[in-house]
């Protein structure tokens, strides 16, 4: 791909960005929306499996441990 298509097609990405049409609105925000999803899953089963071992430290019991996971 030679320089000149790489930088058109780089401009018609800009323009898109800059554009105000409904439709790339609309995309815009269902993509931002995946987005989100995707980093709240990674938060929710990353703490999943590391909130038995927390309480452990914290001294919590183990009936307190086994009821909370």
């Amino acid at each position: 791909m030679s320089l000149s298509s790489k930088s058109s097609i780089i401009g018609k990405v800009r323009e898109l960005i800059k554009s105000s049409s409904s439709q790339f609105r609309a995309l815009k925000f269902v993509l931002l929306i995946g987005v989100m999803s995707f980093f709240a899953d990674f938060v929710y089963e990353g703490s999943r499996g590391i909130i038995g071992p927390y309480l452990a430290l914290l001294r919590a019991s183990a009936f307190t441990v086994s009821a909370v996971t």
